[in-house]
C-alpha cells in the first residue's frame, strides 16, 4: 500500500514577519520520494500548526495512506491546520498518531477517497466541515475513551444535521477503547447533534485488525480460532479482509471458524469483499457455515457468492450459530442455487437459515439472501 509520511521537524527554521510565529517545515515521504510544505510555529503559546491555513499542504494528486507522526517533545501541542488536506481526493486511509490534539476546521473536507481514519487518544478538538465530503468513508478508529469535542455540528457533513448524516451514518461504523460507547453515544454538539448521528453502529475496539488476504491466511485464522492459538503472532481476534477469495470449486470442503466449544468472539470486518464457492457437506455436523459459532462477536461488509452449506442443526450460509449479543450486519449472500435438490443451505434436521441458523440475543440487520 502507498503510504504518505509526514515527520514535523522540532527545528524551526524561518522568522515570519509576526515577531512571535515561525514558519517551519514538514518533511513529506511518498513512495520514498521526499517533499517539504510549510507548517507555523507560534512562540509564545509553544503551538505548531500542519499546513499554512489557506489550501491544501500537499499535492491534490498524491495516493495511498496518509499517516501524521508527531516527533516533538511531549509539551509541544500540535494541530493539523486549516484546509491541510482539503480535496486530496487520492488519500485513501489517514492515521493521525498520538501528540496531535486538534484538527482544525475542514483539514481534511473533499477527500472522497478516504475509506477509514484513525485518530489519537490525545485528540480533544475537531473543527466544522473537517471530515465532510468523504462519501467512501466506512470507520473511524477513536483511541480516546473521552469523545473529541465538535467545535460545529457540521463535522461530518455540510449541513450539519441528523438528517444530512443519516445515509451515510448506517455504512459508517465508530470503533471506540472497551468502556467508552456510551460516552460517544450521549456526546451532543450544544445538544443538537453528535457521534451517534454520524455513525449509526458504534463498536468496542482495542487493537488494529490482523488482515486477511487469501485463503491460505483464512484457514490459517480459522485454525488458530478452532484451537485457541495465536493468528500472525496476536491474540487479537479482529481481523479485516484485504482480498476477495475464492475457494476451489470442487474437491475441497471448508470447515467453520468457531465451533461449539470454541466459539468466535472477535470482530470480522469483510471491508466490502467477496468471498467465493464457500462449499460444506456435512450432513452429520452441527454448527455449519463460514462461521460454525459466533458469541459477542461481530460479523459484517462482506458477500458471500455461491455458498452453498450442508449440516444437521444451526446451519447458514455465514454462521450457523450467534449467540449473546453477536451482532451480523451488512452481508449480502447470493446463489444460483433455484429448485428441487439443489440449494444454498440445507439443515438435516433442526434449524437453518440462508444468513444465519439460529440466533439467540443476537442482532442480524440489513443483509440480503438470495438462495434456495
Amino acid at each position: 500500500m502507498r503510504k504518505i509520511l509526514f515527520i514535523l521537524t522540532a527545528l524551526l527554521l524561518t522568522l515570519h514577519a509576526d515577531a512571535e510565529t515561525f514558519i517551519g517545515k514538514l518533511d513529506v515521504t511518498v513512495n520514498e520520494t521526499p517533499y517539504q510544505v510549510d507548517a507555523t510555529w507560534d512562540s509564545e503559546t509553544d503551538y505548531h500548526t500542519i499546513g499554512y491555513g489557506y489550501n491544501a499542504c500537499i499535492p491534490h494528486f498524491l495516493e495511498g495512506e496518509l499517516v501524521i507522526h508527531k516527533h516533538l517533545t511531549t509539551n509541544e501541542l500540535v494541530s493539523v491546520g486549516q484546509f491541510a488536506f482539503r480535496f486530496c481526493t487520492g488519500i485513501t486511509r489517514i492515521v493521525i498518531e498520538e501528540g496531535v490534539d486538534r484538527i482544525e476546521d475542514y483539514a481534511f473536507v473533499g477527500c472522497s477517497g478516504v475509506t477509514s481514519i484513525e485518530l489519537p487518544s490525545t485528540l480533544t478538538d475537531v473543527g466544522r466541515g473537517a471530515f465532510a465530503g468523504m462519501p467512501n468513508l466506512g470507520s473511524v478508529i477513536v483511541h480516546g475513551s473521552t469523545p473529541p469535542e465538535w467545535l460545529c455540528a457540521d463535522v461530518f457533513s455540510y449541513e450539519g444535521t441528523a438528517a444530512s448524516m443519516a445515509g451515510d451514518a448506517q455504512k459508517r461504523i465508530l470503533y471506540v477503547p472497551e468502556g467508552s460507547i456510551e460516552a460517544f453515544k450521549s456526546y451532543q454538539y450544544n445538544g443538537t447533534v453528535g457521534w451517534k448521528d454520524a455513525f449509526a453502529r458504534i463498536y468496542e475496539y482495542n487493537e488494529e485488525p490482523q488482515t486477511i488476504g487469501s485463503l491460505a491466511e483464512l484457514e490459517e485464522f480459522r485454525n488458530a480460532v478452532n484451537n485457541v492459538l495465536q493468528y500472525k503472532n496476536s491474540t487479537n481476534k479482529s481481523v479485516r479482509l484485504t482480498a476477495d477469495i475464492e475457494m476451489p470449486a470442487s474437491g475441497y470442503a471448508w470447515t467453520p471458524i468457531g465451533d461449539e466449544n470454541h466459539p468466535y468472539d472477535g470482530i470480522f470486518d469483510g471491508s466490502g469483499h467477496v468471498i467465493k464457492n464457500l462449499m460444506i457437506n456435512n450432513a452429520a455436523a452441527s454448527y455449519q457455515g463460514l462461521f460454525g459459532k459466533a458469541d459477542k462477536a461481530i460479523i459484517y461488509n462482506m458477500h458471500l457468492q455461491n455458498p452453498q452449506v450442508c449440516g444437521h442443526d444451526y446451519v447458514g450460509s455465514v454462521l450457523g450459530y450467534a449467540a449473546n449479543d453477536t451482532h451480523v450486519t451488512d452481508i449480502l449472500v447470493t446463489s444460483d442455487a433455484s429448485r428441487g435438490d439443489d440449494y444454498t443451505v440445507r439443515a438435516t434436521a433442526g434449524s437453518g437459515g440462508g444468513i444465519v441458523g439460529w440466533a439467540r440475543n443476537a442482532t442480524v440487520e440489513r443483509c440480503l439472501f438470495r438462495g434456495q
